[in-house]
């Protein structure tokens, strides 16, 4: 069958049939693409049978080419001459597109996040090089633990005393005595002897007390403090038996005061003298001796108390009644705060007879001797000596076992226990104190 139209009766040539739409390559279906290869004379059957195998379909498919564009659809030709067949293009099987992985089922859509706001105040510099930042500061020093005080024997044992010492007796007229002395913290931890001594001794009607206290620094002190309190004792009270001070209305007459004075002054020497013939049988310097000494001698007078004491050295002597307390005499603590003097500084003995104090208080309850280690805790003396009697509790003082400590008429007065409850009451704890303890209370009986 030709192509060419057939010519109208009329003689107007026949219109061209409408242009079909181009198919294409995919839509052709295989007797469309055989057709024109069947009209070329070509072999179907031969291609078919050079044909690779079918399996070879599946094998790995190279990268996909980039798909060909469909072919511009043809002109329609007005001549008649028949139009030449056109070979079309061998179709390709398009690269199947990438599918994307699925999204986890938890993921939710990402979301850009604001843009941070600027903080008021921020600096707006850049940061620091490292080698601009200053190097951290070093940690501070560890708390220091509290000393570990230890208790120690001395490694001396020649001349021993006993670290702690105490007793009570009966005093004359209804007064009670109470003594007692400990070895401090500090002579405990350096393995040294307690240094302290105390002495009393009673001949009607007089009351004989002492205290001394050894210097630490002296390897022999404690002997020249025990022979302080022995000798000067023993002595007063061989000079004082059967004297009687004539009585009257304001004060002794002075005749007697001048005979008490020299009485001790007499004793202080004695004590002293006592010292320097142990120093020199023993062939040791006297500056190994040091020791200080407080004295004191009691009597009743005209319905009054006649107190008579002498002090070289440290330490307190206190006297209590119903109005006050005080404190009787001044330390003896030489040129220099720091320093004290003793029974061997020279020249001493001269100053014996100037020493003697007199005091004639009106109803005493109660009269105390102390060295150091107990009176440098009341600093300062003349305001803060009737704690040491009457406090209760005593301020910046603790109970060895813990809790407060009160004043000695509080405690030890109403309890003695011969002497013991004044020994636990010179342990107390107070902060930069460690020193020898020793007290001598005299006191009257609790009604």
């Amino acid at each position: 069958m030709s192509d060419t139209p057939a010519p109208r009766p009329d003689g107007a040539a026949s219109p061209a049939p409408p242009d079909k739409p181009a198919q294409r390559p995919e839509d052709l279906s295989a007797a469309d693409l055989a057709s024109p290869l069947q009209d070329q004379g070509l072999d179907i059957a031969g291609l078919e049978r050079d044909s690779p195998p079918a399996e070879n379909l599946n094998a790995p498919e190279l990268p996909a080419a980039p798909p060909v564009p469909p072919p511009a659809p043809a002109t329609p030709q007005p001549t008649a001459t028949a139009p030449v067949p056109q070979t079309p293009p061998t179709p390709q099987k398009a690269a199947p597109k990438p599918t994307p992985a699925p999204a986890p089922a938890s993921a939710a859509p990402a979301q850009q996040k604001p843009a941070p706001r600027p903080i008021p105040g921020a600096s707006t510099q850049p940061p620091a090089r490292p080698e601009d930042v200053p190097p951290p500061l070093p940690e501070p020093p560890a708390p220091k633990k509290p000393p570990e005080w230890k208790v120690l024997e001395p490694e001396d044992q020649t001349d021993p005393v006993a670290h702690e010492v105490f007793e009570a007796t009966p005093g004359r007229s209804g007064w009670q005595i109470v003594a007692a002395s400990v070895r401090g913290k500090l002579h405990a931890h350096k393995a040294m002897w307690r240094e302290d001594s105390y002495k009393w001794g009673i001949t009607d009607p007089w009351t004989v007390l002492a205290v001394s206290d050894g210097a630490g620094s002296a390897k022999l002190s404690r002997i020249a403090s025990r022979l302080a309190c022995e000798t000067s004792v023993a002595h007063l009270q061989q000079l004082l038996t059967g004297y009687v001070v004539a009585p009257g209305e304001k004060q002794p007459p002075d005749s007697d005061l001048q005979r008490l004075r020299s009485f001790l002054a007499e004793a202080g020497e004695k004590a002293r003298r006592a010292i320097v013939a142990e120093s020199q049988r023993r062939s040791v310097p006297i500056k190994e001796f040091s020791a200080t000494l407080l004295l004191v001698a009691h009597s009743p007078w005209s319905g009054r108390d006649l107190v008579a004491a002498l002090q070289a050295g440290d330490g307190a002597i206190g006297i209590v009644t119903p109005d006050s307390a005080k404190r009787l005499g001044i330390a003896d603590h030489g040129e220099y705060s720091s320093e004290t003097r003793f029974l061997t500084t020279p020249g001493i003995e001269l100053e014996f007879h100037n020493r003697v104090i007199f005091s004639l208080p009106t109803g005493m309850s109660a009269l105390a001797l102390m060295t150091d280690g107990v009176s440098d805790d009341f600093y300062p003396e003349d305001k803060r000596i009737g704690e040491v009697f009457n406090a209760d509790p005593i301020e910046g003082l603790t109970a060895k076992g813990g809790g407060p400590v009160s004043g000695i008429l509080h405690s030890v007065a109403r309890e003695p226990r011969g002497g013991e409850s004044l020994c636990d009451w010179l342990r107390y704890e107070k902060r930069g104190s460690s020193d020898d303890r020793t007290l001598v209370l005299m006191h009257r009986s609790p009604s």
